[in-house]
């Protein structure tokens, strides 16, 4: 019997990564879809299915993704996935959104969006450049979303904040919901088990495929799983983008920068204490600094302008193709 090639290996392994990416992005979408049914069965109130099932949900793939990584002793990989998603969300998405259609920006609607952004974007820079982040961390970033979320759902049933892109968000997910209760569970169940199953095949075929080719875990992280577990809001941004949505689009992308930090790196210290390795530090000396550089000029761009024209977008996609070039020709030097 033959045995397998390292190129055989190689095959396998990159197509277990996108079979887990695959049913993690499927299992995701039917544990919000039977979640906001069964909500809505047991009368739970449409504005809070906004900002609790909706909004946690969609950042399901990643959260079970990258606490998958750190309990498998790779957590490289999994802050690589966060930052390189968070760099994603705004040259990538926002870039190729702009390009549709200019994002005009409501700054009185966006405000404590931007500033939390910013504020979450700032200090975990810093804790992870300190290291050491465990559960005592990890419960703290927690709370702190909790109570934000509880601020913004305050607000937004006083009035105070329209906030347009969580009422979308909740109408789509209602229309793919199933009516039936009982398939609502189903689904949930199921999605629940696409999610186990995903992350451990996508992290399995990551780590293989990283070995194989002898590239850092991080690097890995910030680009095939940020931009697989990107590609539902870039196509879900994109078709807001035709029907000239900026408030959904903008509102999304900080949404989700905003989780993908606090919930994500929180749970992951929450579950187990993590600190990067000497052969990841790269990743905090260069792609870190690019994460608030990007945050900085998205923030920036809105409170100035007001909106990120075409010529913005353009550059904004320029700017991560270069990104991805950089971190090719990295990989190949090292």
């Amino acid at each position: 019997m033959e045995l397998l090639t390292q190129t055989d290996i190689l095959i396998l392994s990159l197509g277990t990564l996108i079979l887990g990416m695959f049913i993690l992005v499927k299992g995701g979408d039917w544990t919000i879809d039977g979640a906001v049914q069964i909500a809505r069965h047991y009368g739970m109130p449409p504005l809070l299915v906004g900002f609790t099932i909706v909004a946690f949900g969609t950042s399901l793939p990643e959260l079970i993704a990258s606490i998958n990584a750190n309990l498998k002793g790779t957590p490289g990989l999994a802050v690589g996935n966060v930052i390189g998603s968070n760099i994603a969300n705004i040259f990538l998405i926002a870039g190729v959104s702009a390009l549709i259609s200019p994002l005009i920006g409501n700054l009185r609607e966006l405000r404590n969006d931007m500033i939390m952004l910013a504020l979450a974007t700032l200090v975990w820079a810093w804790l992870l450049i300190q290291g050491g982040i465990g559960a005592m961390i990890g419960t703290g970033a927690l709370l702190t979303l909790v109570g934000y979320i509880a601020l913004q759902y305050h607000l937004t049933k006083k009035g105070a904040l329209k906030h347009a892109d969580i009422k979308i968000q909740e109408a789509e997910a209602e229309q793919k919901a199933p009516s039936n209760h009982k398939r609502a569970i189903l689904m949930v169940i199921g999605g629940l088990l696409g999610l186990a199953i995903g992350a451990e095949l996508l992290i399995r075929g990551a780590v293989a495929s990283a070995r194989i080719l002898e590239i850092p875990d991080s690097v890995i992280g910030l680009t095939i799983i940020a931009v697989g577990t990107s590609l539902p809001e870039l196509v879900t941004c994109g078709i807001a983008a035709l029907k000239r949505q900026s408030d959904v689009i903008i509102g999304n992308l900080i949404g989700s920068n905003v989780f993908n930090l606090m919930m994500i790196l929180g749970s992951m210290g929450l579950v187990k204490t993590y600190d990067i390795s000497v052969s990841e530090r790269p990743m905090l000396n260069q792609d870190l600094p690019i994460m608030l550089g990007v945050t900085g000029a998205f923030v920036l761009c809105l409170l100035l302008f007001k909106k990120i024209p075409r010529i913005v977008g353009a550059l904004f996609v320029l700017a991560y193709i270069g990104y991805m070039i950089l971190l090719a020709y990295q990989s190949l030097q090292g």
